[in-house]
């Protein structure tokens, strides 16, 4: 054991790193690492700190942190230059790559890790970047510059190694398998033990499945007591482009996947939270599958209350309740951060008791990058965990970053068996910021894997309110189970489909069986009296359309008294006093609504539309104009725009769309 000196312990903890890592002993080695950097941060230590987030936990975006806060007297090192490439190219960033580089004064780098041309890495970005003549001009430099050297030393295995890969991105095959034998010649059939010298990367670079597994297998196999410098990993494998060449390939994809730990069996406690997951996890779960899934979370409590496991799932289901709109209260949120606190308590390295954490802090809106970097953690850890790829999905969402969303969630759509939720919220996503025609077609995406109730009625409502087809909207209709036509979303969308059809008592009926007298869905959350209410007005009882109206402005203001913090309930108050023709006092409440809500409102906004509802009945033309030109379509058909028809800037905006549609490519 290595005797710290105090005046030297950041350079003591490094060598400790350098030990531990070498015999593949990652929890000790990124603890040294870590202190090291913590102590005095240097371009050795921020360097090891990357390659251990790179090997031992597959994370690239924690290693662009780490490279992004490297002190400035350090930021020019070859090693962190060399390095921050390698990370960047993990993270599919080719012109971070380039960027890096150009802090580079030298055309060669000479490090104890890496000894090349830094050309390699260029090309490398080059390829990646679809820019293939520059990375063959890339390559073709850095094949000069390592032919020179080799003059000089032509016994260097480490040129030799290089050379081979250039060659074979420049497509010279056969001289590049002519490097490969030459190297088992210099190494007397001596196989390297790490992967960074292994002429793997050279079969790999060729394409040539049939050399390269075997050696990568080798490679994986080497235990805790051999020291092999930098050790391979399937962190890496998943990560680094250039084995890019071998992912087609089954056995290559297999050896990427983290070998499974022996099942423990199960206690009792665990065997009813894993009920539970399943009534959870169903793509038709209901109300009463959550109120289910909770007893079994009760039950496994009082069998065992020192399973991590068993209270993280029960903090998840807690979040799970909010998030579907069924059980918002406090209580509920209080429940759901104890548990997770526990969870994390009791199990800090159970990625079920992460996913808690992450969910009982977007609760309540706070922790949102340790939330994203426990979330990147658990698909590090995990890359084929569809609930945090979807779970990362929506944090990126809810961070402005749409394009990166989307991809997290085609990436769970694109692992075996598919996930047809993860598409169904990226066409939700983009329906929700108007770009329509994609929206559609990502449902149908989601519909070919697996129809399920929530698709369906997000498919009848772009039917009805965007493609203006009541006869499809009826047809998706039919293809959802009667018993889910009760449940929130796909019974507030019946009614509302048949509402744009104007058939009064066919909305009437559907809404009027909603056994609640509130809703709770994105789809709609709000009073079961507004909408029975608009049946009524549809069907010219006008007596009956207030008296619905008036009841349900009695529930808002209920819960007004409840929570005055929360913006929806003024929303619906203000609708409600709107369609009752109290305008002042609507107006008062429409205001606070908008004070609370804190939202700029333009035509892209998802709750535009909403307000402009209310604006219809104010008679606020000049307001309802200024945000509806995206809604369009909707205007044509929905009831509540009755009162505009005449008004000429609501006739311009359906002659203009009838124009686009009779002359599509215009």
């Amino acid at each position: 054991m290595l005797q710290l000196d105090p005046a030297r312990a950041p350079l003591t903890h490094y060598v400790r790193f350098l030990l531990f890592f070498h015999y593949s002993r990652f929890a000790e080695a990124e603890q040294a690492i870590r202190r090291s950097v913590e102590l005095e941060p240097s371009a050795n230590s921020c360097a090891g700190l990357v390659m251990l987030l790179l090997t031992a936990k597959g994370d690239a975006e924690e290693s662009a942190r780490v490279l992004a806060a490297v002190p400035e007297a350090f930021r020019n090192e070859p090693r962190i230059i060399w390095v921050e490439a390698i990370a960047q190219l993990c993270r599919r960033d080719p012109e971070a790559v380039l960027r890096a580089l150009q802090r580079l004064q030298a055309d060669y780098i000479q490090d104890n890790w890496f000894a090349g041309p830094k050309a390699y890495f260029a090309g490398l970005a080059h390829a990646m970047a679809g820019r293939t003549e520059a990375a063959r001009v890339a390559w073709q430099s850095a094949l000069a510059a390592v032919d020179a050297r080799l003059k000089e030393t032509p016994d260097n295995q480490t040129l030799h190694l290089c050379r081979g890969q250039l060659l074979a991105w420049l497509g010279e095959t056969e001289e590049a398998r002519r490097e490969a034998r030459l190297l088992d010649e210099l190494r007397a059939g001596r196989t390297a033990r790490s992967w960074f010298g292994s002429t793997a990367l050279i079969h790999a670079a060729i394409g040539d499945a049939d050399k390269t597994l075997p050696l990568l297998e080798q490679l994986l196999a080497v235990d805790q007591n051999t020291n092999v410098g930098w050790p391979l990993t399937r962190a890496l494998l998943r990560l680094d482009p250039r084995w890019d060449k071998l992912r087609g390939d089954p056995r290559f994809q297999a050896l990427c996947v983290e070998p499974a730990a022996p099942a423990a069996a199960r206690t009792p406690a665990q065997e009813l939270v894993e009920k539970a997951r399943a009534l959870l996890q169903g793509l038709e779960a209901t109300r009463e599958d959550f109120a289910l899934a909770e007893d079994y979370c009760q039950r496994a409590l009082r069998l065992d209350s020192t399973d991590g496991e068993v209270w993280a799932f029960y903090a998840q289901l807690h979040s799970a309740f909010g998030y579907r709109g069924w059980d918002t209260s406090p209580e509920r949120r209080e429940q759901n951060r104890v548990m997770a606190e526990r969870a994390i308590r009791l199990a800090p390295d159970s990625v079920q008791a992460k996913l808690a954490q992450a969910g009982a802090w977007s609760a309540f809106g706070i922790n949102r990058a340790e939330t994203e970097k426990l979330l990147r953690e658990v698909v590090a850890q995990q890359p084929d965990n569809q609930p945090a790829l979807r779970f990362l999905a929506v944090t990126m969402l809810n961070q402005g970053k749409l394009n990166e969303c989307l991809a997290l969630n085609e990436r769970s759509a694109a692992l075996p068996g598919g996930d047809p939720l993860a598409l169904f919220n990226n066409a939700r996503y983009l329906w929700l910021r108007g770009r329509l025609d994609e929206a559609y077609a990502m449902m149908q995406r989601s519909l070919a894997q697996k129809p399920f109730s929530s698709s369906l009625t997000l498919k009848a409502n772009m039917d009805i309110i965007w493609r203006s087809d009541p006869v499809a909207a009826e047809a998706t209709l039919r293809l959802i189970p009667q018993s889910d036509l009760l449940e929130d979303r796909a019974n507030y969308t019946a009614g509302l489909v048949y509402y744009y059809q104007r058939r009064a008592d066919a909305a009437l009926a559907a809404w009027g069986a909603f056994p609640r007298d509130y809703y709770a869905d994105f789809a709609f959350d709000g009073p079961k009296g507004l909408l029975v209410g608009l049946a009524h007005e549809l069907g010219q009882r006008d007596a009956a359309a207030k008296m619905e109206w008036r009841t349900a402005l009695a529930l808002v203001e209920k819960r007004i008294a409840a929570t005055p913090n929360k913006p929806a309930p003024y929303y619906y108050q203000a609708y409600l006093l709107a369609c009752l023709g109290e305008k002042t006092a609507a107006g008062e409440a429409l205001r606070t609504y908008e004070q609370l809500a804190n939202i700029k409102y333009t035509p892209q906004t998802p709750m535009a539309i909403e307000l402009a509802y209310i604006y219809a009945r104010l008679g606020r033309l000049d307001d309802l104009f200024a945000i509806t030109p995206t809604y369009v379509r909707r205007m044509r058909i929905d009831p509540r725009f009755d009162g505009v028809r005449t008004d000429p800037r609501y006739v311009k905006l359906i002659a203009e769309l009838e124009q686009n549609q009779a002359n599509p490519l215009k």
